[in-house]
């Protein structure tokens, strides 16, 4: 083979050999962020499924709340309606505080 054959063939391998190096640095570069960035999305689908579960525990706060709510309304009407007919009861009178303790249980019962 002549020299410059040679002298051709050795260039063409360094070439090559190079080309090898930046293709096998580029893949270990991608590996690492790939790595790197492993961490964060994990974290972010952790994150997704914790704000899913405590906005569906936020509603069901939400909807315990209205109802109780709604069951000491109850309740302050029917206490309410309880002493006015024990007032009742005592005295005989009050006619119109049982009268409207009545129309307040029942506005309360037509309302629910």
């Amino acid at each position: 083979m002549s020299p410059q054959a040679l002298q051709t063939l050795q260039t063409a391998t360094y070439i090559l050999t190079f080309i090898n190096l930046v293709w096998t640095v580029t893949n270990i570069i991608i590996a690492i962020a790939g790595k790197a960035k492993a961490p964060n999305v994990r974290q972010d689908e952790r994150i997704t499924a914790l704000e899913t579960r405590m906005k569906a525990a936020e509603d069901h706060l939400d909807a315990d709340n209205k109802r109780l709510q709604q069951i000491e309304r109850g309740n302050t009407v029917t206490q309410k309606a309880i002493l006015a007919l024990m007032r009742h009861a005592l005295d005989g009178n009050n006619l119109g505080a049982l009268s409207d303790a009545e129309r307040e249980l029942n506005d309360y019962l037509v309302s629910r």
